[in-house]
């Protein structure tokens, strides 16, 4: 059984080996004791490869990509790794904490309701639209940009096999329902198909989710590299079939073919549409005119907590394992961050001013599925600060 799980933040390059893929490399669980044992030891470098001699040339990958380090004769972690321990800090510090974020964008909820209001779609509710507004595209994506551009986080770095940086987590019993930081996205076609929501539940009713589980297999032994070339061909045909169809839901002028009628269904019975209305949040262009100032709201207010809390955070975790390892702070709190803002969500949820996805009705427990135009990601919501 896996005793940690391993995540990235950035992208992996698509041709990249599994030698540099740290979610294929560091999933074995053999090389995740190693990556353990330098956590809890600090050993050196002989002893480790002494007591891990049956993996000697996966210890010499952790080194190449810089997942482990050594200095003064002691091998240390190069990434962010909480333990169990740490964790149990973490989750109170971050509840406290984000539950103060959180309060302080309720504290200006007429003035979001009132831009709220301007979305001009009525097939999904505002608290809808609000829960992938504000939790997904500003404390999410939007604010891991502010952040850095502010020095408060580093950047994904660039490694051998993309632009990430990676983290892993002791596996442990936490209740992470309604805790929101995951957000799944992929382009099909120009629209960016995204489920966002937390991770205690299975996203089986939401792309980009559906088609990451391989939908298009082909059997020992007749998989081979053809095979998965003309899946994978399929695949993309498929994906602008799906995009076809939304935009149709949203009112555009498509050309609507067999397939196309065929994922129009599909949608439906997956509850992206109802009566030929979607029944998701979509952005387009016109919705810059309420998201820039959305944005500048709370992103401020975003500011104005670290400002005050930043710090604070910095010394409750000084004797975490990734800072007693010496890993940049600001690499640490790429990590730290997504607690944040992921239990903050789940207060701005309890407190009405986003989608509760555990209400009774919800179609779609612990996650919302969403749409948005591709070049709405690559508008700058509000002024450089």
């Amino acid at each position: 059984m896996s005793i940690l799980h391993v995540a990235i933040c950035g992208n992996v390059l698509p041709q990249a080996r599994d030698e540099d893929n740290p979610c294929v490399y560091l999933r074995d669980q053999r090389t995740q004791e190693a990556v353990m044992y330098v956590a809890r030891h600090f050993p050196k470098r002989d002893e480790l490869y002494r007591r891990f001699a049956d993996i000697a040339p996966r210890i010499d990958n952790l080194f190449r990509t810089g997942v482990l380090r050594e200095e003064e004769h002691s091998v240390f972690l190069n990434f962010t790794l909480f333990t169990r321990e740490d964790h149990l800090i973490l989750y109170d510090v971050a509840g406290r904490w984000g539950y103060n974020l959180a309060r302080a964008i309720c504290g200006r909820e007429h003035e979001l309701r009132n831009l709220l209001a301007m979305y001009h779609r009525t097939g999904a509710s505002l608290e809808k639209v609000a829960f992938i507004a504000i939790g997904f595209l500003l404390l999410d994506w939007r604010s891991l940009e502010k952040l850095t551009q502010w020095g408060y986080m580093c950047p994904a770095k660039q490694q051998t096999g993309g632009t990430f940086t990676v983290n892993a987590e002791e596996t442990i019993d936490l209740d992470l329902k309604a805790v929101y930081w995951g957000g799944h996205t992929d382009v099909y076609d120009g629209l960016v198909f995204v489920s966002f929501g937390d991770h205690a539940c299975r996203r089986t009713a939401a792309f980009p989710d559906i088609l990451w589980n391989e939908p298009f297999t082909v059997k020992a032994p007749f998989d081979c590299p053809e095979a998965r070339g003309v899946l994978s061909a399929y695949l993309g045909t498929l994906k602008r079939d799906l995009a076809q169809a939304l935009r149709f839901f949203a009112g555009e002028q498509v050309g609507v073919s067999a397939p196309v009628e065929a994922c129009k269904r599909w949608l439906e019975r997956l509850g992206y549409a109802q009566n030929g209305t979607l029944t998701v949040p979509y952005f387009d262009e016109e919705d810059r005119a309420w998201l820039e100032p959305l944005s500048q709201m709370v992103l401020g207010e975003v500011r104005a907590w670290l400002e005050e809390h930043y710090s604070k955070l910095k010394q409750a975790l000084a004797q975490s394992t990734p800072v007693r390892h010496g890993v940049d702070y600001t690499e640490v709190f790429r990590v730290v961050w997504h607690w944040v803002f992921g239990m903050a969500n789940r207060s701005l949820a309890q407190m009405g001013i986003i989608y509760d996805t555990y209400q009774s009705g919800s179609l779609t427990p612990g996650y919302l599925p969403a749409v948005i135009k591709q070049e709405l990601f690559g508008s700058r919501f509000e002024p450089d600060n």
